[in-house]
């Protein structure tokens, strides 16, 4: 049984989600700003908060999602002095709805979280 084909120009369920997942991705994160037309100018990544981090964000119906090397140097080539990148990967099942919600991050990061939690155990 043949499947039918898209129409050349038709929109995947993800490409149509995203927008609205980085909006409220901004809003779920105080003080975020979300980047209108990210990826054409200066501003690289999709979500700021200034000063502080940089979201990337990515909208997926499929069962994996690859990370590339180029992906990873465009975070943080697009972040400025004092800002962490960040890949927030959002799995969609086939009518939009999120269904799995993760997040890429460095190792320093993941290393100075722990870190901090540890610390905190011990102030209690």
């Amino acid at each position: 049984m043949k499947r039918p084909r898209k129409e050349k120009n038709a929109m995947s369920i993800s490409h149509k989600r995203s927008p609205e997942l980085e909006k409220k991705l901004s809003e779920d994160i105080n003080k975020a700003v979300m980047v209108k037309g990210s990826g054409r100018g200066r501003d690289k990544l999709d979500v700021k908060v200034p000063g502080l981090a940089r979201v990337e964000h990515k909208v997926t119906k499929n069962k994996s999602y690859g990370v590339t090397l180029e992906t990873l140097k465009k975070m943080r080539d697009g972040c400025e002095v004092g800002e962490v990148p960040f890949l927030n990967v959002q799995f969609i099942n086939e009518n939009g709805r999120v269904i799995e919600d993760c997040v890429l991050t460095s190792k320093q990061v993941l290393l100075e979280y722990i870190a901090m939690g540890v610390q905190a155990r011990h102030e209690i």
